[in-house]
């Protein structure tokens, strides 16, 4: 007996159906009358499969990337490039503005030009000639993972969100800052202000030992931080999961060198000589978060009970 290949479920399944062995639905999938098991953990929201539940997620996140051309902010890398290459934007609207809104994106964050099979982007003058380097039908932008190019940069982000690339560790760097391949080269390092969301219990005594390192987390191994907000959410679900009234919310101070920019889960980032991790979201959260591989790189400023 199979499992339904749409819910999960193991039946009773539906005789009037061509579909057969491991692709059979059960009667709820046929019908239509399905159960939760596909719940949005962040709204309680319902789904039929796993794929409706993701695309829905994705209406959760906040919005972190500004669109070069006009400042409208987007969830993602990827639906900002959508924007402006769909001629969506009206200061982007065009071949050339579109092109122009690429290199400011690309070239705003750390190394772009290390996912650019055609250099010359980088010099773009606004011109659309032979020795431009850049095509609407060409290969633009190159997969670090396997090679394959794309004409756009939002063809390449989401072929990088949905593939095999990303679940090998290979997707693109979230800001496209392949660090050279890690290695511990990093060049200076920066304070960053993080917060952590548990138990008050748990959120005293790190304030009096200091963090242990998790280690069955969607980044692997390490301190998961991530904004206020993100944080104290966390914090609040745990006092409900422990009965309390209150969470506790740990404000921190991190000194980063040499992080690696991630869509998604990844569980390579140590072993490439990065020392810290940011995945715009995970398998378990449609949030943006870090994971700090050394603890003693966390100072901890204060703690405040964050209440239900």
């Amino acid at each position: 007996m199979y499992p339904c290949y749409q819910c999960g479920g193991w039946g009773p399944f539906s005789s009037n159906q061509k579909r057969k062995g491991e692709f059979k639905r059960c009667e709820s999938c046929v019908s239509g009358h399905v159960e939760s098991f596909f719940r949005c953990g962040t709204c309680g929201k319902s789904f039929r499969d796993q794929n409706a539940l993701t695309q829905h997620e994705h209406s959760h996140r906040e919005r972190t990337f500004p669109c070069p051309g006009c400042g409208q902010m987007y969830r993602g890398m990827t639906d900002t490039a959508m924007h402006f290459e769909s001629g969506a934007c009206q200061a982007c609207r065009g071949t050339d503005n579109a092109r122009r809104a690429a290199y400011q994106l690309v070239a705003g964050q750390q190394n772009g030009s290390a996912f650019l099979s055609a250099p010359q982007m980088l010099t773009f003058n606004g011109r659309m000639d032979e020795q431009s380097g850049y095509s609407d039908t060409g290969h633009n932008y190159c997969c670090p993972g396997c090679g394959k190019t794309f004409a756009m940069l939002s063809s390449l982000m989401q072929h990088t969100s949905n593939t095999q690339c990303s679940n090998s560790g290979q997707h693109v760097n979230l800001r496209l800052g392949f660090n050279g391949g890690g290695g511990g080269g990093a060049s200076s390092s920066q304070q960053m202000r993080f917060f952590h969301g548990t138990t008050w219990h748990a959120a005293t005594t790190i304030e009096r030992d200091g963090f242990l390192p998790s280690t069955n987390g969607c980044l692997g191994r390490g301190v998961y931080v991530a904004r206020e907000e993100k944080a104290r959410r966390f914090a609040q679900q745990r006092a409900r999961e422990t009965g309390s009234s209150y969470g506790g919310l740990v404000e921190l101070l991190v000194i980063v060198r040499n992080p690696k920019y991630v869509l998604s889960n990844d569980y390579h980032w140590q072993g490439e000589g990065y020392d810290a991790c940011r995945a715009e979201r995970t398998s378990a959260s449609t949030n943006m978060e870090w994971c700090i591989a050394d603890p003693n790189a966390i100072q901890v400023l204060r703690v405040e009970a964050a209440y239900v």
